[in-house]
């Protein structure tokens, strides 16, 4: 059955009411942004007239992300969900990244000037809702060009470095480096048990679904107790070097420096480059390995974004024919979140 949150009808806008319940409709929005294990870590304060982003910090993962350096992209991204669709029914917004001096604050969000939406608008819209996370391989079948460079202007927007690799060379060594990060990640007993908190059936509304059926709920509990008590790093690391190698398109997003405003606005080219990748069909996942680990991040620095600091490594492709459509990732009510 799929997930009642994906499914959005434009019409239902609130165009004639006010700033309050126009923004409590465009929340249905920004709570389908990505998520690192799908914890969906935000909370949002509804006002009269503005919406505070907020870090839901006990929704954190130590082990993976011990300075929530990827739960603040998250919430950036959901940022960036809501005013893509605010735009798309007629409103800019006014962001503010710095509302007040409360670290868990990191955004305000108001409706501005009144706007028609373009084509373009309206698809990146319609995007939110098709968008998926697909941990499958994908299709041989090459990126256009010109489908690169919206992804890429996309993310430019907000400041953000992107690089694709296309090379084989580089490539293998991104691959190479990618199955070293498993290794090490999953060899780590605190890693694998946090890992297997967020993995458990879809109908508890977050957390890491690898179902393509109902029928595979019952072997969560399974999976959960593998990844807790084996070191699995060898067998991931295999199938990780394969995605990769056979990836259509890889990207790495940087920033100058590494700071809490720099994961918020890399949170934000995340969504608006994955949306412009959405509306041309392709899908994306994660290869975050060696940026989550340490002792990698420096030298994928070296390998590819020449002394930026790299924040996120994902994926890109289009699903292979005989494949099934991917579920979205379940999510939370809206009334849980809004505070």
């Amino acid at each position: 059955m799929a997930d009642p949150h994906w499914i959005i009808d434009p019409v239902d806008f609130p165009r004639t009411g006010n700033a309050r319940e126009r923004l409590h409709f465009l929340l249905r929005y920004a709570i389908l942004a990505p998520s690192s294990h799908n914890t969906q870590p935000w909370l949002f304060a509804l006002h009269d007239d503005h919406v505070d982003v907020l870090a839901d910090r006990t929704r954190a993962l130590p082990v993976s992300d011990p300075h929530d350096r990827e739960l603040i992209m998250s919430c950036g991204a959901a940022v960036e969900m809501l005013v893509i669709a605010a735009r798309a029914h007629g409103f800019t917004c006014d962001v503010d990244l710095s509302p007040s001096s409360d670290p868990d604050r990191l955004a305000r969000i108001r409706l501005a000037a009144e706007v028609e939406p373009t084509e373009a608008d309206l698809a990146l819209r319609d995007a939110i809702v098709s968008r998926v996370t697909d941990r499958r391989a994908f299709a041989a079948e090459p990126i256009p060009a010109d489908v690169q460079e919206e992804m890429r202007a996309a993310a430019q927007a907000f400041g953000i470095g992107v690089n694709f690799v296309c090379d084989d060379a580089t490539r293998h060594a991104l691959a190479d480096m990618i199955a070293e990060g498993d290794r090490i990640q999953l060899a780590d007993p605190s890693f694998r048990r946090e890992l297997a908190q967020w993995v458990h059936p879809r109908r508890m509304g977050d957390g890491i679904s690898f179902a393509k059926s109902a029928m595979v709920d019952e072997f969560y509990p399974i999976m959960a107790f593998v990844l807790r008590t084996f070191d699995v790093g060898k067998g991931r690391a295999a199938k990780d070097r394969e995605l990769a190698e056979h990836s259509p398109l890889l990207s790495i997003l940087s920033t100058v420096e590494d700071r809490a405003t720099d994961w918020v606005m890399t949170g934000r080219a995340l969504a608006a480059l994955s949306l412009a990748a959405t509306r041309h069909g392709l899908v994306m996942s994660y290869l975050n390995q060696p940026i989550e680990v340490p002792s990698l991040r420096p030298k994928l620095a070296d390998l590819i974004t020449s002394g930026r600091t790299p924040q996120l490594l994902m994926r890109f492709g289009v699903p292979r024919e005989n494949d099934p459509p991917m579920p979205h990732a379940a999510r939370r009510p809206l009334d849980q979140v809004v505070v």
